[in-house]
């Protein structure tokens, strides 16, 4: 991962995880690749955690998971 955002990251994968109802490893490394292509993209880095985080939620719905819960 070329970024580190600290406890978003942590807190990101987290709820993730219990949202998609997969394993944290998993969902970490998802959301890993996610924030390092956004980061790698972005020219204001502010926003990309976030960014990083709807792309993974995207990507681990998309493969089967469950809906995530509102």
């Amino acid at each position: 991962m070329t970024a580190n955002f600290g406890p978003f990251t942590r807190d990101a994968i987290q709820e993730l995880a219990e949202r998609t109802e997969q394993d944290a490893r998993e969902v970490r490394a998802v959301y890993e690749d996610e924030l390092a292509a956004t980061d790698a993209q972005a020219r204001v880095k502010t926003f990309v955690p976030i960014f990083a985080k709807r792309r993974a939620l995207e990507r681990l719905t998309a493969r089967g998971a469950h809906a995530p819960r509102r």
